[in-house]
């Protein structure tokens, strides 16, 4: 008798052991701190191969909702060529002045330096670095990149392409939380990628995005602090795995995280949500052309964005962040965001004087304040003066000549524009 009660104990014993491994595999301690683990999440709806581009257009992309394409690039020329001799034996073609944008830490926080160089020499050494290249797709590889066929309409592709971008690295690359103003759609062709996904319209006031100016939160995303982030314990998350072949919608404004896997390579298409809500449908192709590459479209840069009201308004009210309203100190930064390091005080001083008269105007009961109520009250005419505004600052943005002087960023530059403003709002 004594022995069985013993074995029993060792057997009791044993199978707790058991267990505690198992829950140790399917949930590393590591993980729960992670940015979405430990906490309830769902899977996106998944399709194989591309959707028909109205059926897109009309059920995702209008929705906003999510869709993971598996194995929708697979028959593209950038799936099965792209090795790195293949591109090391196409760097011949690249034009002499044609470099790439490399990120040198895999831990994106947007304070890394950024390097440019030419792609022969990221192909030698990014293996043993933490170099990662972030860059459009170079000249001499478009031809190899199909062009996605579910945004395969005239229209799109005459008038919404905004930018792609190839991201390449030898794996493990984090991304910040953050948020596109454009729709997405991400294919993976070499290497895994996972994506942590948030709700915009049920969770956007959880989530802190407390660099507006980046529509960025600075949650560690390795181990998030939930004194610091209460709302991201109070949310849902969508988990999804991208393999090489694979695609992935993301929304315009969806709120989202991403971590790369071995070595791997991704291209993305950023388009304009708010004219292609607008788009003539018939403009769709009903079959995909597989030979349409990005060697044949035309991409516009993000300067096109701010022509649509409804891209403006948004614009702003991110900025606001979960907080709901800003002073015109902050208001300023934001506009401006890292160009100020690259502006003199006589650049300062004409932006100030441009954009407080905006924010004067949305700013309905001149408490120096504004928030997303008197956001909400401005007019179709307010917000065209908005826009004129911002297209103004861009202009004089890209008019600054001279020598570029990068300032020491954080509280030394908060400090110099605080007394910019001391000494010379009364003037305004």
């Amino acid at each position: 008798m004594y022995n069985s009660v013993l074995t029993y104990l060792f057997l009791c014993l044993t199978l707790f052991e058991l267990l505690e491994i198992v829950s140790t595999i399917d949930s590393p301690a590591d993980e729960s701190t992670k940015f979405g683990y430990g906490k309830p999440h769902h899977l996106i709806e998944e399709i194989h191969g591309f959707a028909d581009a109205k059926q897109f257009l009309q059920n995702y992309v209008f929705t906003l909702t999510p869709l993971k394409m598996t194995k929708a690039v697979t028959s593209s020329r950038a799936y099965s060529l792209w090795g790195d001799d293949y591109l090391d034996s196409m760097t011949q073609h690249s034009p002499d002045n044609d470099k790439i944008t490399v990120e040198t830490i895999k831990k994106e926080n947007r304070r890394e330096e950024v390097l440019e160089m030419d792609f022969s020499k990221f192909l030698k050494i990014y293996n043993g670095t933490e170099y990662y290249m972030v860059n459009s797709v170079p000249s001499f590889l478009r031809k190899d990149v199909t062009f996605p066929c579910s945004i395969q309409c005239e229209d799109l592709i005459r008038n919404d392409l905004v930018e792609d971008v190839m991201w390449f690295s030898s794996g493990g690359t984090k991304s910040v939380v953050h948020t596109d103003s454009v729709d997405n759609i991400i294919c993976v062709y070499r290497g895994e990628k996972t994506f942590i996904m948030i709700d915009p319209s049920l969770y956007k006031d959880q989530v802190d995005m407390d660099h507006p100016e980046g529509a960025y939160s600075g949650v560690d995303v390795d181990n998030v602090d939930y004194t610091v982030y209460p709302g991201l314990a109070e949310i849902e998350y969508y988990h999804v795995n991208l393999s090489a072949g694979d695609c992935l919608f993301i929304p315009y404004k969806w709120i989202h995280q991403v971590r790369s896997y071995n070595s791997n390579i991704a291209v993305n298409i950023w388009w304009n949500h708010h004219s292609s809500l607008n788009l003539d449908l018939t403009s769709c192709t009903s079959e995909c052309d597989p030979d349409l590459t990005l060697e044949e479209v035309q991409f516009h840069g993000f300067g096109d964005l701010i022509g649509s009201l409804a891209a403006v308004r948004d614009q702003i009210e991110g900025f606001l962040g979960i907080r709901k309203k800003t002073d015109y100190t902050r208001f300023f930064q934001l506009i401006l965001g890292g160009e100020l390091q690259f502006l003199d005080s006589a650049e300062i001083k004409d932006m100030n004087s441009t954009l407080f008269e905006m924010f004067d105007l949305l700013d309905r009961d001149k408490n120096g304040i504004v928030n997303m109520e008197e956001l909400k009250m401005a007019t179709d005419e307010d917000w065209k003066k908005v826009q004129h505004t911002l297209q103004e600052i861009d202009n004089l943005l890209d008019g600054v000549e001279g020598e570029v002087e990068e300032l020491d960023g954080g509280e030394e530059l908060d400090d110099d524009i605080n007394d910019f403003f001391t000494n010379t709002r009364d003037e305004l």
